[in-house]
């Protein structure tokens, strides 16, 4: 599952989220609703939320014909206790769609997030295991090593920026983007809460 970091500039405004009507339906074409909400462990929260959608048929001189109903689901994990969320990553426009929803609903707003030097460094450290690849960057040339160990990472991160990392942790591929992407090859309810967990944590950390 990918993922995108953001941050919200009042968490604890999320909380209204709560307090909205469940539907799985949304009483406009496009509109989005919220499908799920629910605690998952103490200061932590898990969100889903559904957009209504078309799939659009037909041919390039006749045009659209045939319009058929889709839906998407979008999973949210926020903590009452830190700015920083998780977005399941989707495209753009619903991302843009959901952002709007969370202002008109909390009042909260939403910026993506890039990940900053100590970032990487906490994350990273934090997660172990073996990198895999890892791309890099001295401000004029790019560079990419595979195959490298946690100590050679953090000597790397130190001296250069980092644009991408993938490393296999516990049996599991997780792919670390600059950007604020981060993807698990793992879909597993507790193991998704528990690593939406630990990336929000290390991030508090970078500003402790």
């Amino acid at each position: 599952m990918i993922f995108k970091i953001i941050k919200v500039d009042d968490q604890l405004q999320l909380g209204k989220l709560g307090k909205l009507k469940k539907s799985f339906f949304s009483l406009k074409k496009d509109d989005i609703s919220l499908f799920h909400y629910q605690q998952v462990k103490e200061n932590m929260y898990h969100v889903v939320f559904h957009s209504n959608d078309e799939y659009l048929l037909g041919t390039k001189k006749i045009g659209n014909q045939t319009s058929v109903p889709f839906s998407q689901y979008i999973n949210f994990f926020f903590f009452s206790n830190s700015s920083y969320c998780l977005i399941e990553s989707t495209d753009q426009v619903y991302f843009d769609e959901i952002k709007n929803y969370i202002l008109q609903k909390t009042k909260s707003k939403v910026q993506e997030y890039s990940l900053e030097k100590e970032d990487f460094h906490n994350i990273v450290n934090r997660l172990g295991g073996f990198i895999k690849k890892m791309e890099y960057s001295d401000g004029e040339e790019d560079f990419e090593r595979s195959f490298t160990s946690i100590d050679e990472f953090n000597k790397i991160n130190d001296e250069y920026s980092i644009d991408y990392i993938s490393l296999n942790n516990e049996e599991y591929f997780i792919s670390i983007y600059k950007s604020g992407k981060v993807s698990v090859g793992n879909s597993d309810e507790e193991y998704l809460i528990d690593f939406a967990e630990v990336i929000v944590n290390e991030l508090e950390k970078s500003f402790s």
